[in-house]
């Protein structure tokens, strides 16, 4: 976001910071979001909050062999090349599946968190 001279805010466009786990990301985002609803007192909150997020992203990489982006999409997306071939196709096919997974897993994680409250 940007603060025009207007003191109006606009939204502006990042560029995209590749290697970034999006779908982890995502998915860790949603789980804080679950815990806080579980979970009383800021500490506990955090705490719980790494352990589930931590716990997402290692069954991720044991299910897939990696939780990189790097070894899950074979490209460097630090790379123009890389870049270029993601955009050009890759993306579903390589990454899809990875969000999927992400997508599944959060939804066992969600239910667990569920059970608990």
């Amino acid at each position: 976001m940007a603060t025009s001279a207007s003191g109006s805010v606009k939204a502006t466009a990042r560029p995209v910071r590749p290697g970034r786990r999006r779908a982890i990301s995502g998915a860790g985002l949603v789980l804080a979001l679950a815990v806080a609803r579980a979970e009383k007192g800021r500490l506990p909150r955090m705490i719980r909050t790494w352990q589930v997020s931590g716990a997402l992203c290692q069954e991720l990489a044991r299910r897939l062999g990696s939780a990189q982006c790097r070894d899950l999409c074979g490209l460097d997306l630090t790379q123009p090349e890389g870049l270029r071939k993601l955009a050009g196709g890759l993306k579903q096919g390589r990454c899809a599946p990875v969000v999927r997974e992400a997508a599944r897993l959060l939804a066992e994680e969600l239910n667990q968190i569920n059970r608990a409250v």
